[in-house]
Protein backbone atom coordinates (compact mmCIF):
# COMPACT_ATOMS: atom_id res chain seq x y z
CA UNK A 1 0.00 0.00 0.00
CA UNK A 2 2.56 2.33 0.68
CA UNK A 3 4.51 2.11 -2.12
CA UNK A 4 1.38 2.18 -3.83
CA UNK A 5 0.22 5.21 -2.25
CA UNK A 6 4.17 6.78 -3.24
CA UNK A 7 3.60 5.84 -6.82
CA UNK A 8 0.46 7.53 -7.44
CA UNK A 9 1.75 10.85 -5.79
CA UNK A 10 4.59 11.17 -7.43
CA UNK A 11 2.60 10.65 -11.00
CA UNK A 12 -0.03 13.36 -10.02
CA UNK A 13 3.13 15.67 -9.60
CA UNK A 14 4.22 14.55 -12.85
CA UNK A 15 0.97 15.63 -14.46
CA UNK A 16 0.11 18.99 -12.35
CA UNK A 17 3.32 19.83 -13.55
CA UNK A 18 2.77 19.41 -17.33
CA UNK A 19 -0.77 20.73 -16.73
CA UNK A 20 1.10 23.77 -16.00
CA UNK A 21 3.65 23.69 -18.77
CA UNK A 22 1.06 23.47 -20.97
CA UNK A 23 -1.29 26.32 -19.49
CA UNK A 24 2.55 28.48 -20.48
CA UNK A 25 2.73 27.36 -23.84
CA UNK A 26 -1.13 27.25 -24.85
CA UNK A 27 -2.48 29.55 -22.11
CA UNK A 28 -2.23 32.87 -20.07
CA UNK A 29 0.50 31.65 -18.00
CA UNK A 30 3.38 34.37 -17.19
CA UNK A 31 7.05 34.21 -16.63
CA UNK A 32 6.65 34.69 -13.31
CA UNK A 33 4.18 32.42 -12.50
CA UNK A 34 5.66 29.56 -14.15
CA UNK A 35 9.75 30.08 -13.16
CA UNK A 36 7.90 29.65 -9.66
CA UNK A 37 6.07 26.12 -10.25
CA UNK A 38 9.22 24.78 -11.72
CA UNK A 39 11.32 26.05 -8.46
CA UNK A 40 8.11 24.44 -6.17
CA UNK A 41 7.58 21.46 -8.31
CA UNK A 42 11.06 20.04 -9.76
CA UNK A 43 12.56 19.30 -6.24
CA UNK A 44 10.33 16.88 -5.95
CA UNK A 45 11.35 15.13 -9.19
CA UNK A 46 14.80 14.43 -7.87
CA UNK A 47 14.33 10.86 -5.97
CA UNK A 48 12.17 9.71 -8.43
CA UNK A 49 13.35 10.71 -12.09
CA UNK A 50 13.08 7.36 -14.05
CA UNK A 51 10.07 6.20 -11.62
CA UNK A 52 6.28 5.22 -12.57
CA UNK A 53 7.38 4.30 -16.38
CA UNK A 54 7.85 8.28 -16.44
CA UNK A 55 11.10 7.79 -18.38
CA UNK A 56 12.57 11.07 -19.10
CA UNK A 57 15.88 12.15 -20.48
CA UNK A 58 18.40 14.13 -19.23
CA UNK A 59 17.23 17.01 -21.76
CA UNK A 60 13.70 16.72 -20.80
CA UNK A 61 14.59 18.37 -17.19
CA UNK A 62 17.59 20.67 -18.69
CA UNK A 63 15.00 22.29 -21.21
CA UNK A 64 13.19 23.76 -18.15
CA UNK A 65 16.62 24.69 -16.09
CA UNK A 66 17.34 26.67 -19.21
CA UNK A 67 13.73 28.44 -19.07
CA UNK A 68 14.38 29.02 -15.42
CA UNK A 69 17.55 31.06 -15.81
CA UNK A 70 15.84 33.08 -18.59
CA UNK A 71 13.11 33.48 -16.92
CA UNK A 72 15.47 34.50 -13.32
CA UNK A 73 18.80 34.81 -14.17
CA UNK A 74 19.80 32.61 -12.21
CA UNK A 75 20.32 29.21 -11.91
CA UNK A 76 17.47 26.25 -10.21
CA UNK A 77 18.91 25.60 -6.58
CA UNK A 78 17.59 22.04 -7.30
CA UNK A 79 19.65 21.59 -10.83
CA UNK A 80 22.61 20.20 -9.46
CA UNK A 81 21.02 17.86 -7.76
CA UNK A 82 18.93 16.30 -10.15
CA UNK A 83 21.75 15.88 -12.40
CA UNK A 84 24.45 14.08 -10.25
CA UNK A 85 21.18 11.97 -9.17
CA UNK A 86 20.92 10.99 -12.85
CA UNK A 87 24.76 10.29 -12.96
CA UNK A 88 23.98 8.03 -9.95
CA UNK A 89 21.07 6.30 -12.04
CA UNK A 90 23.72 5.57 -15.12
CA UNK A 91 25.91 3.59 -12.72
CA UNK A 92 23.30 1.90 -11.33
CA UNK A 93 22.28 0.73 -15.31
CA UNK A 94 25.61 -0.24 -16.34
CA UNK A 95 26.39 -2.50 -13.21
CA UNK A 96 22.95 -3.80 -13.79
CA UNK A 97 22.38 -4.00 -17.75
CA UNK A 98 21.77 -7.97 -17.65
CA UNK A 99 18.36 -6.63 -16.54
CA UNK A 100 17.59 -3.58 -17.85
CA UNK A 101 19.57 -3.41 -21.06
CA UNK A 102 17.12 -1.98 -23.73
CA UNK A 103 17.89 0.54 -27.16
CA UNK A 104 15.20 2.81 -25.39
CA UNK A 105 17.64 3.18 -21.82
CA UNK A 106 20.48 2.74 -24.19
CA UNK A 107 19.31 6.42 -25.28
CA UNK A 108 18.28 7.84 -22.37
CA UNK A 109 21.89 7.03 -20.80
CA UNK A 110 23.80 7.95 -23.81
CA UNK A 111 22.25 11.68 -23.01
CA UNK A 112 23.38 11.35 -19.47
CA UNK A 113 27.15 10.79 -20.96
CA UNK A 114 27.53 13.50 -22.74
CA UNK A 115 26.47 15.90 -19.84
CA UNK A 116 29.11 14.34 -17.79
CA UNK A 117 31.56 14.73 -20.58
CA UNK A 118 30.93 18.52 -20.55
CA UNK A 119 31.49 19.41 -16.86
CA UNK A 120 34.86 18.23 -14.86
CA UNK A 121 32.92 18.17 -11.74
CA UNK A 122 30.49 15.63 -12.83
CA UNK A 123 33.37 13.61 -14.70
CA UNK A 124 35.52 13.32 -11.23
CA UNK A 125 31.43 12.39 -9.35
CA UNK A 126 31.04 9.86 -12.06
CA UNK A 127 34.50 8.08 -11.76
CA UNK A 128 33.92 8.24 -7.30
CA UNK A 129 30.93 6.50 -7.85
CA UNK A 130 31.85 3.55 -10.25
CA UNK A 131 34.89 3.18 -8.06
CA UNK A 132 32.22 2.83 -5.15
CA UNK A 133 30.34 0.42 -7.21
CA UNK A 134 32.99 -1.73 -8.88
CA UNK A 135 34.82 -1.97 -5.56
CA UNK A 136 32.32 -4.56 -4.54
CA UNK A 137 32.30 -6.51 -7.67
CA UNK A 138 34.42 -8.12 -9.80
CA UNK A 139 34.19 -9.77 -13.38
CA UNK A 140 33.24 -12.73 -12.69
CA UNK A 141 30.35 -12.42 -10.56
CA UNK A 142 29.56 -10.22 -13.74
CA UNK A 143 29.76 -13.02 -15.63
CA UNK A 144 28.36 -15.05 -13.95
CA UNK A 145 25.10 -13.21 -13.96
CA UNK A 146 24.66 -12.87 -17.63
CA UNK A 147 22.82 -15.55 -19.76
CA UNK A 148 25.37 -15.95 -23.38
CA UNK A 149 22.86 -13.77 -25.18
CA UNK A 150 23.26 -10.92 -22.18
CA UNK A 151 26.53 -11.39 -23.00
CA UNK A 152 26.79 -10.97 -26.63
CA UNK A 153 24.49 -7.42 -25.34
CA UNK A 154 27.57 -6.17 -23.35
CA UNK A 155 29.79 -5.96 -26.46
CA UNK A 156 27.75 -3.57 -28.40
CA UNK A 157 29.86 -0.09 -29.26
CA UNK A 158 27.44 1.80 -26.74
CA UNK A 159 27.91 -1.11 -23.64
CA UNK A 160 31.42 -2.32 -23.81
CA UNK A 161 32.93 0.55 -22.55
CA UNK A 162 31.95 -0.97 -18.98
CA UNK A 163 34.63 -3.20 -19.30
CA UNK A 164 37.20 -0.35 -18.84
CA UNK A 165 35.71 -1.13 -15.38
CA UNK A 166 37.82 -4.46 -14.72
CA UNK A 167 41.49 -4.58 -14.30
CA UNK A 168 42.60 -6.35 -17.41
CA UNK A 169 44.83 -9.08 -16.18
CA UNK A 170 40.94 -9.70 -14.47
CA UNK A 171 39.49 -9.66 -17.77
CA UNK A 172 42.38 -12.15 -18.84
CA UNK A 173 41.70 -14.76 -16.49
CA UNK A 174 37.53 -14.20 -17.54
CA UNK A 175 39.12 -15.68 -21.31
CA UNK A 176 41.01 -18.15 -19.62
CA UNK A 177 38.09 -19.68 -17.15
CA UNK A 178 35.11 -18.75 -18.97
CA UNK A 179 34.32 -20.48 -22.00
CA UNK A 180 31.25 -18.83 -22.81
CA UNK A 181 32.54 -15.14 -22.46
CA UNK A 182 35.06 -16.32 -24.83
CA UNK A 183 33.15 -18.37 -27.38
CA UNK A 184 31.00 -15.44 -27.36
CA UNK A 185 33.62 -12.65 -28.08
CA UNK A 186 35.43 -14.34 -30.44
CA UNK A 187 32.30 -15.47 -31.96
CA UNK A 188 30.89 -11.27 -31.98
CA UNK A 189 34.33 -9.74 -33.50
CA UNK A 190 35.16 -12.27 -36.06
CA UNK A 191 31.82 -12.21 -37.78
CA UNK A 192 31.14 -9.66 -40.17
CA UNK A 193 31.10 -5.86 -39.75
CA UNK A 194 31.38 -2.93 -41.71
CA UNK A 195 33.62 -0.27 -41.29
CA UNK A 196 31.27 2.28 -40.18
CA UNK A 197 30.52 -0.19 -37.41
CA UNK A 198 33.99 -0.69 -36.67
CA UNK A 199 34.92 3.02 -36.49
CA UNK A 200 32.83 3.03 -33.05
CA UNK A 201 35.20 0.62 -31.04
CA UNK A 202 38.58 1.69 -29.12
CA UNK A 203 40.95 -0.48 -29.61
CA UNK A 204 42.76 0.67 -26.77
CA UNK A 205 39.54 -0.77 -24.32
CA UNK A 206 40.43 -2.59 -22.03
CA UNK A 207 38.23 -5.76 -23.50
CA UNK A 208 40.96 -6.01 -26.36
CA UNK A 209 43.94 -5.50 -24.88
CA UNK A 210 43.10 -8.14 -22.29
CA UNK A 211 42.28 -10.63 -25.30
CA UNK A 212 45.83 -9.37 -27.08
CA UNK A 213 47.28 -10.15 -23.69
CA UNK A 214 45.58 -13.25 -23.21
CA UNK A 215 47.13 -14.76 -26.58
CA UNK A 216 50.29 -13.52 -25.43
CA UNK A 217 50.27 -16.03 -23.00
CA UNK A 218 52.63 -18.94 -22.88
CA UNK A 219 49.49 -21.78 -22.99
CA UNK A 220 48.57 -19.77 -26.48
CA UNK A 221 51.11 -19.08 -28.88
CA UNK A 222 49.97 -21.35 -31.34
CA UNK A 223 46.64 -21.16 -31.16
CA UNK A 224 47.17 -17.22 -31.66
CA UNK A 225 49.28 -18.22 -35.30
CA UNK A 226 46.14 -20.37 -35.87
CA UNK A 227 43.37 -17.54 -34.95
CA UNK A 228 45.10 -15.20 -37.73
CA UNK A 229 45.42 -17.62 -40.10
CA UNK A 230 41.50 -18.53 -39.94
CA UNK A 231 41.04 -14.95 -39.81
CA UNK A 232 42.37 -14.14 -42.77
CA UNK A 233 41.23 -17.03 -44.74
CA UNK A 234 37.79 -15.44 -43.90
CA UNK A 235 35.84 -14.14 -46.89
CA UNK A 236 35.05 -11.15 -45.03
CA UNK A 237 37.41 -8.33 -43.05
CA UNK A 238 36.34 -8.65 -39.35
CA UNK A 239 37.49 -6.47 -36.28
CA UNK A 240 39.31 -8.89 -34.37
CA UNK A 241 40.94 -9.43 -37.19
CA UNK A 242 42.16 -5.77 -37.22
CA UNK A 243 42.71 -5.87 -34.10
CA UNK A 244 45.56 -8.97 -34.14
CA UNK A 245 47.31 -7.02 -37.42
CA UNK A 246 47.56 -3.86 -35.23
Amino acid sequence: MKFHFESDLKEEARIYFDKCRDKYLYSNLNDIDFAKYIKDLFPKFKNYIYGNGAYSSISYYQYFFIIYKKITGKELNCKKDIEKFVIKELVEYKINISDRYDPFYSDIYQQIEEMIEENEEYKNYYKELQNEKYQNIDIDLFLDNLSSDEIRETFYSDTIKQYNDFEIESIVKSFQANSDFYHEFFIFFSSAMDVKKQEEYDRNDNLFQAYLDFLELDENKIKKEKILKTLERQEHNCFLLQILKT
